[in-house]
């Protein structure tokens, strides 16, 4: 695939003076279509109209308007850069376009047309990186000098290091941005492993039938026929369709006992938004999810599961994962935490009957509760390193 869409609308003239004038008029059609928000389209006939006009201040101009500099940086270097770009119509279509290769790293200031992209950065032997490309919060502070710049820096790491289904989220000091949150409340953070998709109906099978039920803090909790399992079960059977959906009707105790069969532990509090938003963003505006800033009035409807009649496939929204890869942070199920608070523990990101901007209120459901729109995924710290954060959160 092409970087620059091919476009006809300045087809150059025999004369030069009539292509100048042709390109000149092309620049009403670039603005209509901008103030659209059709900026590939502007894009294309953008860089048409700058092979006759070169730097005419006028289409500078609009340049800037549709387009940004996209540097990909990755350690180790060498690593192959490939992007999707998010078009709402062909997502609602279930439409999934071919990945474009811009290059390998370091990529410096390659222009592209504006757009919000999935890229992923993947190199031999190393675990693929995914994340969301998008100058929209430096649009909106307006902090860029000419053309808007978005840099990405990766690290990456050997595939035999990444336990299966995680993402990696590198340590930091973390204070908690929840606006239900005690002012203050503050972890540092060692660098950790977190599940890339909330917990699956079909892996959460695997730990009933590996006897994960023996664990006498699981006594008792049966699914609708009397066996061992989530409460919406029946017969130890999940509904037939939902293998890749979140596994939800579970208490506290069955998503820690799972996390620890699973040689990990669910994430302190502090962990879970570490993983789910940009602090940056998230501190300068108030409705920020893990893709990016939301406007008043924007639909969430093709980057997370809110407002919804259930559950859906973990993996179905991959223009809406968080910054450092992870996917259904905001909706779907809300997340149990390891943080106790009051009579009951902290469960995190909204479900699929929450409206969006419940992604960054704290929940404290009881510790038996079993609902329909309560998940969980678990976190791997490293060897020798003990939760910060664990602790209540009141």
């Amino acid at each position: 695939a092409s970087l620059h869409a091919p476009a006809s609308r300045c087809a150059p003239p025999e004369d030069l003076s009539a292509r100048v004038d042709a390109a000149r008029a092309s620049l009403t059609e670039i603005e209509r279509l901008a103030n659209e928000a059709r900026y590939e389209e502007a894009y294309a006939l953008a860089v048409e109209a700058e092979a006759v006009l070169g730097d005419d201040p006028a289409l500078a101009e609009w340049l800037e308007e549709v387009s940004e500099r996209v540097t990909v940086r990755s350690e180790p270097s060498g690593a192959t850069v490939r992007a999707v770009v998010f078009r709402p119509d062909a997502v609602a279509r279930g439409e999934t376009p071919e990945p474009v290769t811009l290059g390998v790293t370091p990529l410096e200031g390659v222009r592209l047309s504006r757009a919000e992209r999935l890229v992923t950065v993947e190199a031999p032997g190393y675990a693929p990186v995914e994340r969301i490309a998008s100058t929209g919060f430096i649009r909106m502070q307006r902090v860029w000098d000419l053309d808007p710049q978005l840099v990405l820096e990766v690290e990456l790491t050997p595939a035999d290091e990444v336990p299966e289904g995680m993402v990696w989220i590198p340590g930091a000091s973390h204070t908690l941005i929840s606006a239900d949150a005690p002012a203050g409340a503050e972890a540092d953070l060692a660098g950790f492993f977190i599940d890339r998709f909330e917990v699956t109906n079909a892996e959460y099978l695997e730990f009933i039938r590996a006897s994960g039920y023996d664990d006498p803090d699981l006594a008792g909790l049966e699914d609708r026929t009397g066996l061992p399992g989530p409460r919406g079960w029946s017969g130890q059977r999940f509904p037939e369709g939902e293998a890749r959906h979140p596994v939800s009707s579970v208490s506290w105790a069955e998503a820690d006992a799972f996390c620890r069969w699973r040689e990990g532990a669910l994430p302190t509090v502090f962990e879970w938004e570490r993983a789910a938003r940009d602090v940056i963003s998230a501190r300068q505006e108030g409705f920020v999810l893990p893709w990016g800033i939301v406007r008043a009035g924007e639909s969430t409807d093709l980057r997370a599961n809110y407002g919804g009649s259930g559950t859906v496939a973990v993996d179905a929204y991959p223009f809406g994962i968080s910054p450092f890869g992870a996917y259904a942070m905001a909706g779907n199920v809300r997340e149990w935490t390891a943080n106790p608070a009051g009579e009951g523990y902290i469960a995190m990101g909204g479900s699929w009957q929450d409206p969006p901007y419940i992604f960054s209120s704290i929940a404290t459901p009881d510790p038996a509760s079993a609902s329909s729109t309560l998940g969980f995924r678990c976190v791997r710290r490293e060897v020798g390193t003990e939760a910060q954060g664990g602790g209540p959160i009141n």
